[in-house]
């Protein structure tokens, strides 16, 4: 099973090679960001149900916007959101039951995203998978000039115990610069972690940044229950990796407050 996550640059500018990237991977659930659609714009794929938050700019063109589309033969639940947050999420079976968001930050505005980003995961039911282009740099996953917008997802992060997948790959080349940077963000519960592998893709295919696949190494099952002791054995797995949390998470959530306070002065 592939996920693929990838900031497309518009739905409709790089669709060839979308479906050639789905067919190399064969890939179940796509997370796609900058979609560039309107909500009376097609942003289907044979073979896939979509689902997408279209954002219009102050000139009524489609700008950035997040899509999810899933294969319809896997089965998945489309969950509504209330967030001012280019965001859009589903419950999927896959591996096990897994709640799959995609979202778009947009530059700057970056204190304000830490509450939003707050009541966004409140409907997420974990275990889950928060895939997007957050426009956050930080050294915690590969950037080498942090930045405030970093430093609030940092908070987030630690905040709502959950870990990153991101092994430090680079996922955007900056068109006038040439630089070469980390924004795009795999984030997931805890207990989900060991479940994934991460790479990227070495060809941006027409876009900014580099497709991600995030695979997992589990059978696939369709099954919601479990045994006994498999429930023990779960819950004694969440516990453990609870305790190995990383320390950045404590020094977080204690600073947390004292950062909110210094945005109000």
């Amino acid at each position: 099973m592939t996920i693929l996550q990838w900031n497309c640059r518009g739905f409709r500018a790089n669709f060839q090679e979308l479906k050639t990237l789905v067919a190399q991977k064969d890939a179940t659930v796509l997370c796609l960001q900058e979609i560039k659609v309107k909500d009376s714009d097609s942003c289907s794929l044979n073979g896939f149900n979509a689902f997408k938050k279209c954002t219009l700019g102050i000139d009524g063109r489609a700008v950035g916007g997040a899509a999810v589309l899933i294969k319809k033969d896997t089965p998945h639940q489309h969950i509504p959101l209330t967030t001012n947050l280019q965001a859009v999420a589903v419950r999927v079976t896959l591996h096990r039951l897994l709640t799959v968001c995609s979202i778009y930050l947009p530059p700057g505005r970056s204190h304000g995203h830490l509450v939003e980003l707050d009541r966004l995961v409140q409907q997420l039911s974990p275990p889950l998978l928060l895939l997007g282009d957050f426009n956050a740099h930080s050294e915690l996953w590969g950037s080498e000039e942090p930045r405030p917008s970093g430093r609030v997802v940092e908070d987030f992060i630690a905040g709502n115990d959950l870990s990153i997948l991101n092994t430090g790959s680079q996922t955007y080349l900056h068109p006038a610069s040439g630089s070469f940077t980390v924004i795009d963000l795999s984030l997931c519960s805890l207990s989900a972690h060991i479940d994934f592998t991460w790479e990227v893709d070495t060809d941006q295919h027409g876009s900014d940044h580099f497709p991600i696949f995030i695979s997992n190494f589990k059978p696939i099952t369709h099954e919601f229950y479990k045994e006994k002791w498999q429930e023990q054995w779960s819950s004694e797995q969440e516990n453990k990796l609870y305790c190995i949390q990383p320390t950045l998470g404590k020094w977080a959530k204690s600073s947390r407050e004292i950062r909110r306070e210094e945005i109000v002065l």
